[in-house]
């Protein structure tokens, strides 16, 4: 397999996790099902922003991929290694959001995940390090996809 098919691949994995499949049907989640931004969209900021004990909120998941993203982006903008210096333990601060608070939130996090969306199809010399990154950047928003309607679930 070329490497442009595992990219195209990829993309196509990222836009369905993102904001849900897409004509060419669907590989991870329902048809009906809007991704990321769709799930978020759906949930009010004190939904969003309530916890059960220690456990994280739903804006805190949301903040923690807009941070990843965010580094993503970074790197793919020729930013040598910004996960070295990455604060993932910051990345989980915010665990309440005011409702402007939620639609910047959410805004931000549609925006970055489409530039990181877009950067993997730029042309550039993928390496292991590279291509099994963005593979993990798919993985890791399936992951919050699961959790984050876990935890709408039991609200």
């Amino acid at each position: 397999m070329s490497t442009e098919l595992a990219i195209i691949a990829i993309q196509h994995v990222l836009r369905e996790l993102l904001t849900g499949p897409m004509g060419h049907g669907n590989w991870v989640l329902d048809r009906e099902d809007g991704g990321i931004i769709g799930a978020l969209r759906q949930l009010p900021s004190a939904t969003a922003s309530s916890r059960v004990g220690e456990v994280n909120s739903i804006a805190a998941h949301a903040a923690h991929l807009c941070y990843a993203l965010q580094l993503l982006n970074r790197w793919a903008g020729g930013e040598e290694n910004p996960f070295a210096t990455a604060n993932w333990p910051g990345s989980w601060e915010q665990q309440e959001v005011t409702s402007d608070e939620w639609r910047e939130l959410l805004d931000e996090l549609k925006q970055q995940g489409n530039q990181w969306l877009a950067a993997v199809g730029e042309p550039r010399e993928w390496d292991e390090i590279s291509l099994t990154g963005a593979v993990a950047s798919a993985a890791h928003l399936a992951y919050h996809l699961g959790a984050i309607k876990q935890l709408a679930a039991t609200r």
